[in-house]
């Protein structure tokens, strides 16, 4: 039966009671489209005795009408389907049909309309303004739109998600394809596709990017991520972002070293290890106001003399600012006479087997153990960098020897496995981004990891323990056996152990800083005796021995130590059977006889652990009571080795 359809001016039109959809929703989007074509589609209502009409359905489109003829932007009537007499039901019953039976476009369909748009001329500003959006909302839908085909068709049958198909914008769409076609269904993931094709990212919040700013970082042709879903976008090359900090910090400590006066100022790697080092009594700060910083007036109230003798230390801080920690004294190294040098773990475990002779020419002696650990501790540290990065590269294959390294660690002292973010982070990416880099939430890492395979899991965990490693100076201070480091680098595969120990050693900077007998017996071991019993100046044997040793893959005996020298694999150790159930009698017996079998031992070995467990101002503390005077500079170890020397009831037992 045809209806009545009759127009009226939008203030002729009031809203239905039993209208379903209340008129509390946001209409910018509709009201642009009615502003640039009108109400296309009838409301529908019914007749009032006043004549005008009351909307049934339609609530949305009158209010944008009404909008629009107040604003001056359309001043047209609104056609109206009329309902015929009835009674109230019936009119509810065509609201609710109209706004349930209403299918909406799947986003796919929608974005794809978008797309077709632009393919016909339309430009994002001419698409926002018509459909009532920002630019950027357009361009997000136009991007949304151009996914490849095969993206868009996962999309719309449920295989991806939303935020999977935004993460997919990130790439061009033979790239996005490709990564479809081979990708498992963890690899859909938004936090994987991210991961893949922004790797190198670094997100705009954290405190390098706030640093450098992406004011510097594009001058200096950095490339933004274009992510148009993201609220900052991220600098896409992170190496670049870290050499201009690097720059940054550079420029600004010679600046600090000139203005302030101070012996060195340093940052980065060349400051990691400040908290071991003494530290000035820090000046109280004048009085009054000052334009400059207070912290920096209170250091400058020091004597020109007594900050030519200190050290500042420039770091970012954690919202990008640039933080200086002044009065700094670096402990100059001990002599040998009065405390034992610190040494890697590769330096002190160089000592447990004899390194196989070398046959050289008689001007040329192969440098000792000793002399090998009297390297400057840069060298040694460079070289136990090389050897934990090599190791975690390895490790991170080995998921067998990876945990069983990681559960020997947590069941004993000394193991070389630390579970922490203390590890120099070495070997394969785990596929998130750096916790100083903005990290993941723990809730979004820990529903992902519940969500990978078993077999993914275990690669995960290995490379998660492999980073956990390191073999410096450092770690042997903070109480790592350099033992267990040797037991893990022996268990690892020699042939890939070797390979990643000769990517990792970077032979020119080694001779460079190690003295000249170093490069002439590596020439020697290289097949080049001519050129190590040649006259030749610490620049040219470095840089033969270089050379060779590049071609050869050629290691530092340190490097080499007992990984590749031992004759014979690591013994395997049995899981021991249960012990049969003891009387009391029995464990009561037990007890009593492994206490007579430990008592001569104890004495010597109990007392140094206790003092292992002091911390050093404890220990400085005690020692100052008993008169012992410690030596400037020296380390924990000879501080422990005094407090056992200068304890009195040690010295009775002893007797």
């Amino acid at each position: 039966m045809d209806r009545d359809i009759r127009e009226f001016w939008p203030h002729d039109l009031v809203l239905s009671p039993l209208n379903c959809r209340k008129n509390d929703d946001d209409v910018t989007e509709l009201k642009a489209s009615i502003a640039h074509r009108g109400v296309l589609q009838p409301l529908i209502g019914r007749l009032r005795p006043d004549d005008t009409a009351e909307i049934v359905a339609g609530g949305r489109r009158m209010r944008c009408a009404r909008e629009l003829f107040d604003e001056g932007v359309r001043a047209e009537k609104v056609r109206v389907i009329l309902l015929e007499e009835g009674d109230d039901a019936d009119a509810y019953e065509i609201s609710i049909a109209e706004n349930v039976t209403t299918r909406p476009l799947h986003p796919v369909v929608e974005f794809e309309a978008f797309a077709a748009l632009a393919e016909r001329g339309r430009t994002p500003d001419e698409i926002a303004a018509h459909f009532g959006i920002t630019v950027r909302q357009a361009q997000q839908r136009l991007a949304l739109g151009g996914l490849h085909p095969a993206i868009r068709a996962a999309w719309h049958d449920g295989r991806i998600t939303a935020e999977a198909a935004r993460a997919f914008t990130l790439a061009e769409p033979a790239e996005q394809a490709a990564y479809l076609a081979s990708a498992g269904q963890n690899d859909l993931r938004p936090l994987a596709i991210r991961d893949h094709f922004a790797r190198e990212s670094v997100p705009a919040t954290t405190p390098l990017a706030r640093f450098v700013g992406a004011d510097a970082y594009t001058e200096a042709g950095g490339a933004l991520v274009p992510d148009l879903f993201a609220e900052h976008r991220d600098f896409a090359d992170g190496a670049l972002l870290r050499r201009l900090a690097e720059g940054i910090l550079d420029h600004e400590a010679e600046r600090v070293k000139e203005v302030e006066g101070w012996a060195e100022v340093l940052h980065g790697d060349a400051a990691r290890d400040r908290f071991t080092w003494q530290r000035l009594l820090k000046p109280p700060e004048p009085d009054g106001h000052y334009d400059e910083d207070p912290d920096q007036a209170a250091w400058l109230s020091l004597s020109a003399e007594d900050r030519a003798k200190a050290v500042a230390v420039l770091e970012i801080g954690e919202e990008g600012q640039l933080r200086s920690l002044r009065g700094f004294i670096k402990a100059p190294l001990p002599k040998p006479s009065a405390v034992k040098p610190e040494r890697t773990a590769l330096t002190k475990a160089a000592t447990r087997a004899p390194e196989p002779q070398t046959e050289l020419p008689e001007t040329v002696e192969l440098p000792t153990q000793a002399e090998q650990a009297k390297l400057p501790v840069a060298v040694l540290d460079t070289l136990a960098t090389a050897a934990t990065s090599a190791a975690a590269h390895v490790l991170a294959g080995e998921p067998r020897i990876a945990f069983a390294a990681l559960i020997a660690s947590q069941v004993s002292r000394g193991g070389p496995i630390r579970m922490s973010n203390d590890g120099l982070r070495q070997g394969p990416s785990l596929g998130w981004p750096e916790v100083e880099d903005g990290g993941a939430a723990f809730s979004e890492a820990f529903r992902t990891c519940l969500q990978l395979p078993p077999e993914r899991l275990t690669s995960l965990a290995a490379r998660v323990i492999a980073r956990s490693l390191d073999f410096t100076a450092k770690a042997v201070a903070r109480g790592i056996d350099p033992a267990a480091v040797q037991d893990l680098r022996c268990a690892l595969p020699a042939a890939a152990h070797r390979k990643a120990l000769v990517a990792a050693f970077d032979a020119s900077a080694y001779f460079a800083a190690a003295p000249k007998e170093f490069a002439l017996a590596a020439l020697a071991e290289c097949g080049a005796a001519n050129l190590a019993a040649a006259k030749l100046t610490r620049a040219e044997a470095a840089e033969h021995a270089a050379r060779l040793a590049g071609e050869q893959g050629w290691l530092p005996p340190l490097l080499r130590g007992e990984a590749f020298d031992a004759t014979a694999p690591l013994s395997r150790i049995d899981a021991a059977p249960a012990p049969e159930p003891l009387t009391a009698a029995e464990a009561a017996l037990q007890i009593w006889e492994q206490q007579e079998q430990e008592a001569p031992q104890t004495t010597a070995g109990a007392v140094r652990s206790y003092y292992a467990k002091l911390k050093v101002p404890d220990l400085r503390f005690l020692l100052k009571s008993r008169d012992v005077t410690i030596p400037f500079g020296a380390t924990r170890e000879a501080i422990i080795d005094l407090a056992c020397q200068s304890d009195t009831n040690l010295a009775e037992a002893s007797q």
